[in-house]
């Protein structure tokens, strides 16, 4: 009896160390024109501000469901890390886009003069950073709820 459980379980080894592994993508080179272009994009289009727009907006429209206090929203608010959210974010989005279609983006943000009132500019986002987005407010949102206990 061993010996057959010793051997189905070489046998399950076998086919699952034999498989072939399957390396992650190369990485893009680092393309410094690039990388300029989205910094002046962050800048321009007030990227920050927005997703610290998003996040209180967040917070007001679901604290009752959160159970949020005034004061865990303004500690919430304050905690979170936008610049390097935001950075992720829009470095993630736009390593791929060609850098003309990153200056013409430019080029709109600065027509608008970044968005189309001072308090609200226009937030580019997918669907998968809006929701990265949101897992983070909830994390930082249980964070403030432990440290307040």
């Amino acid at each position: 009896m061993k010996s057959f459980i010793s051997c189905v379980f070489l046998l399950l080894v076998s086919f699952s160390f034999g498989q072939e592994l399957q390396l992650p993508p190369i990485s893009l080179a680092r393309d410094e024109a690039k990388i300029a272009l989205i910094d002046q994009l962050i800048i321009t289009s007030d990227y920050e501000q927005s997703i610290k727009n998003y996040v209180s907006e967040y917070l007001w429209l679901n604290s009752d469901e959160l159970k949020l206090t005034d004061s865990q929203k303004e500690q919430i608010k304050e905690k979170f890390d936008y610049k390097t959210f935001a950075g992720y974010c829009i470095y993630s989005s736009f390593s791929r886009v060609d850098n003309d279609k990153i200056s013409k983006l430019i080029d709109f943000y600065k027509s608008i003069d970044g968005g189309f009132n001072k308090e609200k500019s226009i937030f580019l986002t997918s669907y998968y950073y809006c929701n990265l987005l949101n897992d983070n407010i909830l994390i930082y949102t249980k964070y403030i709820k432990k440290k307040n206990k």
